[in-house]
């Protein structure tokens, strides 16, 4: 029978967002997309009812439409933030990519 893992062996404990990088950038996107009202406390939004009844590909176009907002990745202070127009040619990019292969969008 195997035990519980030790004090050394548990994984250290998560004491905020931005140490949980995945949840960290989740939680950007559903904001980037309206999903979510921020005040007081981090609520889902009307529209999230909406996305979540949707077909899986046009809440794939929502997320992937929404994502780009360069004062709101600062903001979440997501990777390369610090760097000028790290945004700007990642949509670059992505747009000729796209343009490359017109098919896949």
């Amino acid at each position: 029978m195997e035990s519980a893992p030790g004090p050394a062996q548990r994984s250290p404990a998560i004491r905020a967002e931005r140490q949980a990088p995945r949840l960290h950038f989740i939680h950007y996107l559903a904001h980037a997309a309206g999903l979510l009202t921020v005040g007081r406390f981090v609520k889902p939004a009307p529209s999230a009812t909406l996305w979540l009844q949707a077909e899986p590909t046009v809440r794939l176009d929502t997320l992937w439409q929404a994502w780009p907002q360069p004062d709101l990745w600062s903001t979440y202070r997501l990777p390369a933030s610090e760097t000028p127009g790290a945004l700007a040619f990642a949509q670059h990019l992505l747009d000729r990519l796209h343009q490359a292969n017109p098919q896949t969008g």
